[in-house]
C-alpha cells in the first residue's frame, strides 16, 4: 500500500496563519508533509497553527517574514531548512489587498499589492529552488484569482494586475525548471466560502458559479496539495480556474 501523497515533504505556506493558508497547512500535514508555518507579523497565529500541525503527528516549524522582502523571505527559508529539511514543495497564499478605487488607490498600496504576489512569487522560488534541482523535485503553487479573468467593479485593478503577473511568471519559470522534476502552477478560485459551507456570502449565483454556490476551503486545498503531489507532475506552468465556472460563465 503507498503511502501519503505528501510523505517525506516539507512544505511552505505563505499566509498560514488564517483562512486558506491555515486550511492548507493543517490539510498538507495530513496527507503526510512537515509544514513550515510562515506569516508576516502574527506570532500567536503562526504558533497556533504550528501546534495543530504538531497534533498530526507530523512537525511544524513556525516564522515570521513578510513576504515582499527578499532578506526576510531568505531567513525564514534559511530557519525551516535547519529546523525540517529543505523545502520540498511552497504554497504561496499570503496576499495583500486594496479595493480602492484605480484613480484613488495610493501608490504605495498600488506597489503593496504587487509586492505581495510578484516580488514574493520571485523571491520564494529564488531562495528555495536549488536544493529542489539537486533533489530532481520542486512544487510551486500560487493563489491567482477570478478577477484576473472577469473584472469587477469595485477597485480591484491592482489585485487583478499581480495576479495576472503570477501566470506569466510561472508559465516561464516552468519552461526553465520543468526539466529539473519542479512544476510551477497558479490556482485561480473566485470567492471561497467557509469549509463546509458553500456559503454564497454576497455573490448572486445567477451571475458568478455554474455550480450556484462558491467553492469551499477543502475543494481549493485539496486542488493545490495535488499539485505538490508526484501525481501532479504533468500540471506545468498553468492556471487552474478553480472557479465553478465563473470564467466564462455567462457569456
Amino acid at each position: 500500500m503507498s503511502g501519503p501523497p505528501l510523505a517525506g515533504q516539507v512544505v511552505l505556506v505563505t499566509g498560514a496563519g488564517r483562512n486558506l493558508g491555515r486550511a492548507t497547512a493543517l490539510r498538507a500535514a495530513e496527507l503526510g508533509a512537515d509544514v513550515g508555518v510562515l506569516v508576516r507579523s502574527n506570532r500567536d497565529e503562526a504558533e497556533q497553527v504550528q501546534a495543530a500541525v504538531e497534533q498530526t503527528g507530523r512537525r511544524a516549524f513556525a516564522v515570521t517574514a513578510d513576504v515582499a522582502d527578499a532578506d526576510q523571505v531568505e531567513r525564514a527559508v534559511a530557519a525551516v531548512t535547519a529546523e525540517l529539511g529543505a523545502v520540498t514543495s511552497v504554497l504561496s497564499c499570503a496576499a495583500y489587498r486594496s479595493h480602492a478605487p484605480t484613480t484613488d488607490l495610493p501608490m504605495a498600496q498600488w506597489r503593496a499589492v504587487l509586492a505581495t504576489a510578484l516580488d514574493a512569487a520571485f523571491h520564494l522560488t529564488r531562495s528555495t529552488v536549488s536544493p529542489m534541482v539537486e533533489r530532481g523535485f520542486g512544487r510551486f503553487v500560487f493563489l491567482g484569482g477570478s478577477v484576473v479573468h472577469t473584472g469587477l467593479p469595485t477597485g480591484t485593478a491592482a489585485v487583478a494586475t499581480a495576479k495576472a503577473g503570477l501566470s506569466g511568471f510561472v508559465r516561464s519559470f516552468a519552461q526553465e525548471f520543468g526539466r529539473h522534476g519542479i512544476t510551477a502552477n497558479v490556482v485561480a478560485p473566485a470567492k471561497i466560502g467557509p469549509p463546509g459551507t458553500g456559503a454564497l456570502g454576497d455573490w448572486d449565483p445567477a451571475n458568478s458559479s455554474a455550480l450556484g454556490r462558491n467553492a469551499d476551503y477543502a475543494e481549493v486545498v485539496d486542488l493545490c496539495l495535488f499539485l505538490c503531489s508526484p501525481a501532479g507532475a504533468a500540471l506545468q506552468g498553468q492556471t487552474i480556474h478553480a472557479d465553478g465556472g465563473i470564467y466564462g460563465f455567462g457569456d
